[in-house]
């Protein structure tokens, strides 16, 4: 299916794209198994597996990375963008590899190992954090209460 949606996706004319399907049922690219890529890029599709050492990250289990519910995924995003999560956190690992994804298709990385390089120094330095309270502001319409009291208790 990965390769049937790139292939709309050159329809509609789009230049890059990266369509990820995790074997493992995530609908991202997965740290937990193989994943399969449908990568859209100068006109041409190569569709590829990958597992997780392949693309600079180390396996995980599904249990490491599960979320719950909403409060729970909002305060893992939180501490992964806040930077609470250490680089190889099974988490923090996941959000960072799909960020390099982006980083390779929005032409701020040429690679995987690059991607990942950037998406990690985003956290590190803040930016990928500030990035989120402005999103957050943007769409609230007002200060974003619930990342003041989650940097309260993580601060």
């Amino acid at each position: 299916l990965v390769g049937k949606v790139a292939q709309v996706l050159k329809g509609l004319g789009l230049k890059e794209a990266m369509v990820v399907h995790g074997l493992d049922g995530l609908d991202e690219i997965s740290t937990v198994g193989r994943t399969l890529i449908a990568w859209l890029r100068d006109g041409e599709i190569k569709t590829f597996e990958v597992a997780p050492e392949d693309l600079g990250v180390k396996q995980s289990s599904l249990e490491s990375i599960l979320c719950t519910g909403v409060e729970e995924s909002a305060e893992t995003t939180f501490q992964v963008l806040y930077g609470c999560l250490s680089p190889d956190h099974p988490k923090r690992s996941l959000v960072a590899v799909n960020a390099a994804a982006g980083l390779i298709v929005g032409g701020k990385a040429d690679n995987f190992a690059y991607g990942l390089e950037l998406a990690q120094e985003s956290i590190e330095s803040g930016s990928a954090y500030k990035k989120l309270k402005q999103l957050v502001k943007f769409y609230d319409g007002s200060k974003p209460e619930r990342l003041e009291e989650l940097e309260a208790r993580y601060g």
